[in-house]
């Protein structure tokens, strides 16, 4: 009878055990989850510091910019560009390729030297924002928020004191796993400045059958080709852009490369006009 009690009392309390076990079980896995979303939080935050930290002013900054576009079975189209950039408070030269960009407390000018045309505006970007436009940074939104609810992001710190940081966008290619963009920057966090920013983006080209017929098949893979039935498919079109920063200042500016007033100045009826040594340049004044 004794031992009988004893079996019965032991599967009782093994049996108020179980509810137990699996209380701490769901409490361990909350926790768990509880850290994964604080270490994401973390890990967004140094990103957003390490994308604006070197945008301090006066800023002089030079890059080369090189730009991919892949479409299977074509060869891949590529381009190199030098960029320069001179930020104060109040004025801003820009250069990339043969595009040039001036501003002053009121006007904002940009030039093409190929085209030999000149575009004068009422200034309606602020300093930063130029910077924003055309450095790699050109999130629609880099709120906290927006990022969570659109990019997954990984951190690996390297012995080399530079940390990648990865942001892989949360939409995908249609009928396929492969991200429709992705960023990676690269961060030196001795110096506090970005080495380089890789930003690709990716959208769907309509192929005929005949078309992806043709195509080798070697280059018909997952990550480059989306076939939805016999009649309908995709191709995958890849733009790669790779921003490399080799020069940092953020000594004061005595003195800009360019001026507004080098490129074009007021004539005796006051009217805006290109200098002698631009004269052969259409001026457009859009205001």
């Amino acid at each position: 009878m004794r031992i009988v009690s004893r079996i019965i009392l032991g599967c009782i309390i093994a049996g108020s055990c179980i509810p137990c076990f699996a209380q701490k079980k769901s409490e361990k896995k909350k926790a768990k989850a509880a850290q994964e979303i604080s270490d994401t939080v973390s890990f967004f935050r140094q990103f957003i510091m390490a994308s604006n930290r070197y945008k301090q002013l006066p800023l002089q900054l030079e890059m080369q910019i090189d730009r991919y576009t892949e479409v299977p079975g074509i060869p891949v189209d590529t381009s190199s560009l030098r960029a320069v950039f001179y930020l104060s408070d109040n004025e801003s030269y820009s250069k990339i390729g043969d595009q040039e960009q001036l501003s002053s407390d009121s006007f904002l000018l940009q030039v093409s030297h190929e085209a030999q045309r000149m575009f004068l505006h009422r200034k309606s970007l602020m300093i930063t924002e130029m910077l924003n436009n055309a450095t790699g940074f050109q999130l629609r939104d880099s709120s906290l928020r927006f990022l969570m609810n659109n990019y997954q992001i990984s951190v690996r710190t390297g012995g080399d004191n530079i940390d990648t940081f990865a942001l892989i966008s949360k939409g995908k290619a249609f009928g396929n796993q492969v991200p429709l963009e992705d960023i990676i920057l690269l961060y030196d966090k001795v110096m506090e400045r970005p080495v380089s920013v890789t930003l690709r983006s990716r959208n769907l080209i309509p192929a005929s059958p005949d078309e992806y017929s043709n195509l080798p098949k070697d280059s018909l893979t997952p990550l480059s080709f989306v076939k939805v039935n016999e009649r309908e498919a995709y191709l995958i079109q890849t733009q790669t852009s790779i921003y490399r920063f080799t020069n940092f200042s953020h000594n004061n500016l005595n003195k800009m490369p360019v001026r507004i007033y080098d490129r074009i100045s007021r004539n005796t009826e006051g009217e805006w006009e290109a200098v002698k040594e631009y004269e052969n340049y259409r001026l457009v004044q859009r205001f």
